[in-house]
């Protein structure tokens, strides 16, 4: 499974999030062997540009439920949900079924 955890960072919290997004990561891979990648939009929406801030997407590809459930804390203890505007959102995805099997 993986998983993709969204959430709007304001511009004046831009580089504590970086700092705890790093933290967070550093954790994943410890505690769970997992590696995080941080992307974020690469256009504007309307929302990140009334509220002056941008939407990060963190991705953690082959992960387990037990991963998944431990995300909000790790949030919590990294420092990063206390810097997010509006929470995080954590959505997971598996393949489809190849059709041509």
């Amino acid at each position: 499974m993986d998983c993709y955890v969204y959430y709007r960072v304001s511009s004046g919290h831009i580089a504590a999030a970086r700092q705890a997004v790093a933290r967070r990561f550093a954790l994943a891979a410890e505690r769970f062997g997992v590696r995080g990648r941080l992307q974020w939009r690469a256009d504007a929406s309307a929302n990140d540009v009334a509220a002056a801030a941008v939407t990060w997407m963190e991705r953690y590809d082959g992960v387990d439920a037990a991963f998944v459930t431990a995300l909000p804390e790790l949030a919590r203890e990294c420092g990063l949900a206390a810097l997010v505007d509006g929470g995080l959102h954590i959505e997971c995805f598996v393949d489809a079924p190849n059709p041509c099997a």
